[in-house]
């Protein structure tokens, strides 16, 4: 099991180890859960409990594999001037903690943190600069021959401004691709 955690959205993904021969993983779920529409910070601890115990349940009905790891992008550890503020950071590490306790209570399993760059590097991601390291995962991943290729997200809306453009997908559908790179990268780690 993979996740991203946010206090936003909150990206799960589920995957079997490769079968033999093969070097990905077989998708079993990926999902999220979305947050923001909850104000209150534990209000949004709740909601993530409620659909890890549906996990759970569904896991227990063998309708979805059975988790053996657990693996959490790593909060950030640092502060970067223009993107998060340190209450920003604080809270963001406060949830990540939160979430890593559910997933520990829920499904008995402790989660491993793992970097987001040292997961993008063990899924043979490479991040340039001028580009949010969000967009080129989510574009190398399910562009031609990724593993993730075909896989159809929803896309938003197009309005006038974005018409004649690539049709850009729904946010949630990058921290979906992030915990399928977080649970990749973590089954990695295992053999």
């Amino acid at each position: 099991l993979g996740m991203d955690v946010s206090t936003s959205v909150t990206g799960i993904t589920v995957l079997d180890p490769p079968p033999p021969g093969d070097d990905r993983p077989r998708l079993v779920l990926m999902t999220h859960v979305e947050l923001a529409r909850f104000d209150d910070f534990w209000a949004k601890a709740d909601e993530l409990r409620r659909v890890m115990s549906h996990l759970k349940h569904d896991m227990d009905k063998s309708t979805v594999a059975s988790a053996t790891h657990a693996f959490v992008e790593e909060s950030l550890q640092a502060f970067r001037p223009g993107l998060s503020s340190a209450a920003t950071l604080m809270t963001l590490a406060k949830f990540n903690g939160v979430a890593c306790m559910i997933v520990r209570d829920v499904l008995g399993l402790t989660p491993e943190p793992i970097a987001a760059t040292s997961a993008r590097k063990a899924c043979g991601v490479r991040v340039q600069r001028g580009t949010p390291a969000k967009q080129q995962t989510f574009d190398q991943m399910t562009g031609p021959g990724g593993p993730l290729a075909g896989h159809a997200f929803p896309t938003k809306r197009q309005t006038k401004k974005t018409l004649g453009k690539r049709p850009e997908p729904v946010g949630w559908a990058y921290d979906e691709v992030d915990s399928y790179v977080i649970a990749w990268a973590g089954l990695r780690s295992l053999s």
